[in-house]
């Protein structure tokens, strides 16, 4: 449920009384902020009065389905809101992401970032993946795999698919292999998630290491990258 934009309002200006200078929106799934007061540019309208009463406002965990070309204006453009961009990618393969049931592919993705860097070349983009979720082929790994390497991003969490009771997920008779080994097979979700960790430095030697079944070592990247990994 939406909170209205003057009670979001007057307690920023009552942080900002108290100090505050920076401030964080997040929700679920921030870009569907105004729905359900029947505004759907209520997120962007929220930012400028945000940015006037604090030093600094940052958007995070955006949907890159529902990221509207006005919301990235507002977020490249307004004073006082950091060009960050927190979206949920999950995965880059069109075929796991309808899996999810979840829209977007890897080339979708790359443009929507393009569209962020014509704007403000110099902003930050974060994201988040699951590896091994049921059925990922090795196919959809390397999908996902040189999104990473293309999309130039400054920080990644990769996450292995774990069951969640109630799910459909849970119930898939295609699943990926569970290890523990540090070398174990390409279709073990341990492994695809050590190796996507390092995907972000490209280079053949790099490929030639997961390629070969040996997971690749997170590196560096002239983005500076920061990766987590569970």
């Amino acid at each position: 449920m939406s909170r209205r934009p003057d009670e979001i309002v007057a307690e920023a200006e009552w942080l900002a009384g108290h100090g505050v200078r920076e401030l964080l929106l997040v929700s679920e799934n921030t870009r569907s902020y105004g729905k359900d007061l029947g505004d759907l540019r209520a997120l962007e309208k929220l930012l400028p009065r945000i940015a006037a009463v604090v030093d600094r406002v940052r958007v995070s965990y955006l949907q890159p389905a529902e990221l509207r070309p006005g919301l990235i204006e507002a977020i490249a453009g307004t004073p006082g809101v950091a060009p960050y961009f927190d979206l949920s990618f999950q995965h880059a393969s069109g075929t796991v992401l309808r899996r999810m049931r979840r829209f977007g592919d890897r080339e979708r993705f790359l443009e929507l970032l393009d569209s962020i860097r014509a704007l403000a070349p110099d902003a930050g983009v974060r994201s988040n993946f699951i590896v091994g979720f049921p059925g990922e082929t090795d196919v959809e790994f390397a999908d996902l795999w040189a999104f990473v390497e293309a999309a130039r991003l400054d920080a990644i969490g990769v996450f292995g698919h774990s069951d969640e009771e109630g799910t459909e997920a849970i119930g898939s008779s295609a699943r990926s292999t569970r290890c523990s080994s540090r070398s174990g097979p390409p279709s073990c979700r341990c492994w695809r998630t050590r190796c996507a960790i390092g995907a972000p430095r490209s280079g053949s030697a790099r490929r030639s290491r997961c390629s070969s079944g040996r997971p690749a070592p997170a590196g560096r990247h002239t983005r500076r990258p920061r990766w987590t990994a569970r």
